[in-house]
């Protein structure tokens, strides 16, 4: 066994995957789906507004407002960390003010804090497994296809990478809390509540989901992580129609990002 899964990374793993394989076992024996409820108005916006949307939201994304000269990676994040926070506040402020209708209908009905929680954790545990063996068998791919003659990167996301290196805690804290509580509800917000809302408005519901999916794993510029990734996606979204409010998958979402980051400090 390889030494990386000694110790606590891989209780860590063990531990998740038994109550995943349990939870994906529970629902099976008793049948119990997520009860759809009518379906989520699409956002009825013009595709002028949609532009504009998505050209506010590329500004952050893709770091096209000036940075100044950064020393070094950990700077650059902590630069993309403040980004990320001005770009939420911009987001809360589209739905708190309805900013080109943004905010009509992207919220069936209230869930209560007990259900919220429930399924959140249930979700979480559920979706470990299953992105666990496709993000293996995925590598497997991409390492088949490496082997006859292509090069396909296999490396971790960046700031996994960063944190496996054991950064200064001083560092560490507002990247990880950026990566947990503030990105997930960023990407949640563009993507299940902007991007997927109005696609389903020009499409149908499936296609809508699957090419959402798609966008959200590209944007993530990981091919290692590109199929767990759009299967994270469109889950989020069938989560998200299934409740009816994005908080569901914001929670999830987050858990995820959490696991992954403790999956990191603990290889470190």
């Amino acid at each position: 066994m390889d030494e990386h899964f000694h110790g606590g990374k891989f209780w860590w793993m063990f531990v998740q995957l038994l109550v995943g394989c349990a939870c994906i076992f529970c629902r099976r024996i008793c049948n119990k789906r997520l009860e759809c409820a009518p379906p989520l108005y699409p956002w009825q916006t013009s595709n002028l507004n949609f532009i504009i949307f998505l050209w506010v939201s590329s500004v952050f994304i893709f770091g096209l407002i000036p940075k100044p000269t950064l020393a070094g990676e950990r700077a650059a994040y902590i630069v993309e960390c403040v980004y990320q926070g001005i770009y939420l506040v911009l987001l809360i402020f589209f739905v708190r003010f309805d900013i080109f209708s943004y905010a009509i209908g992207i919220q069936r009905t209230p869930i209560t804090f007990g259900k919220l929680i429930g399924v959140s954790v249930f979700s979480h545990f559920y979706l470990t497994p299953l992105i666990f063996a496709l993000s293996a068998a995925w590598t497997l791919l991409l390492t088949f296809i490496n082997g006859i003659g292509f090069h396909i990167s296999l490396e971790q996301q960046e700031l996994l990478l960063l944190l496996e290196a054991n950064p200064p805690l001083v560092w560490a804290i507002p990247v990880i809390f950026t990566a947990v509580a503030v990105a997930p509800a960023c990407e949640e917000l563009l993507f299940r509540g902007g991007i997927y809302r109005f696609l389903k408005g020009k499409i149908s519901p499936i296609p809508a989901s699957l090419l959402t999916g798609a966008i959200f794993a590209l944007l993530h510029w990981n091919w290692n992580a590109f199929l767990p990734l759009f299967f994270l996606s469109v889950f989020l979204t069938h989560l998200y129609e299934c409740e009816g409010s994005l908080h569901a998958p914001i929670i999830v979402h987050g858990l995820l990002n959490a696991n992954s980051i403790v999956l990191a400090l603990l290889q470190g």
